[in-house]
């Protein structure tokens, strides 16, 4: 049972952590003086969404993909997953 109510309150502070983020969310225009060329749009949108809103930290759980492409210079946001981040 004590592995039950571990999840249990691991799953509670999930819940809790993803709603402040909601909360701190920032509305921002995307305007393309910079696009990035990764192999998955969605890769694309997330690294122009993090860039245009000043994100210090793009969570993700396909930092692989992020790190592999040789021209994308991220040097000012952190790419980590969400795992990585609890550690930090």
């Amino acid at each position: 049972m004590l592995t039950l109510e571990v999840s249990i309150r691991a799953g509670e502070q999930v819940d809790t952590i993803v709603q402040d983020l909601a909360i701190v969310r920032k509305t921002t225009n995307i305007k393309h003086t910079w696009r990035p060329d990764l192999r998955d749009e969605r890769d694309n949108m997330g690294i122009e969404l993090a860039r245009a809103s000043g994100s210090e930290y793009l969570i993700t759980s396909d930092t692989r993909d992020f790190r592999l492409e040789s021209d994308l210079n991220n040097d000012d946001i952190r790419i980590v997953s969400p795992g990585g981040l609890m550690n930090e």
